[in-house]
């Protein structure tokens, strides 16, 4: 007697570290006990006049507890699963990096991000925008199967206006 099949509970149950749902993305915690916020943010006020207005989403990466600063794959694999539910939540969403100023690391944050992007970037397309004298440095993504050809020029547009 073969037993019932159980029910796939999601991609969100396959991240390598377990993501918990709470108010504003997920959180995980690692081998090394440290806690992580992936905060999701579908802010339409930040660029309100944009044409993707409806489908902007923000996306950070805070650690909420004391972590270990050594390298961890894991981390960057969970991540990029939060990333997959954003985009199988509204495949037309466009999904707003910006690196975290608070300690001087924000340049850093930009190089691993790219990092991670090249490993798993694929099906994404990916628009950087450094603005080294504000120290601001962030990147915009979106799925390579968005409809609408001409987003990146709306986003770069929307992007440098609002500056």
């Amino acid at each position: 007697m073969n037993p019932s099949p159980q029910p796939d509970p999601g991609p969100k149950y396959h991240a390598p570290y377990p993501l918990s749902e709470v108010e504003k993305g997920y959180v995980f915690t690692n081998d090394s006990r440290a806690e992580y916020l992936i905060g999701v943010d579908w802010d339409r006020k930040i660029l309100p006049d944009a044409p993707f207005a409806d489908h902007l989403v923000v996306l950070s990466l805070i650690p909420k507890s004391e972590s270990d600063t050594s390298y961890d794959p894991r981390i960057q694999s969970t991540v990029s699963f939060a990333i997959e539910i954003i985009f199988e939540d509204d495949p037309l969403a466009v999904l707003f990096y910006v690196c975290s100023t608070e300690d001087g690391q924000e340049e850093v944050r930009f190089r691993l991000f790219k990092r991670w992007f090249t490993r798993y970037g694929l099906g994404y397309e990916k628009i950087d925008f450094t603005y080294e004298e504000d120290r601001l440095y962030m990147a915009a993504i979106y799925l390579k199967s968005n409809p609408d050809p001409t987003l990146p020029e709306i986003i770069n547009y929307t992007v440098e206006d609002s500056k």
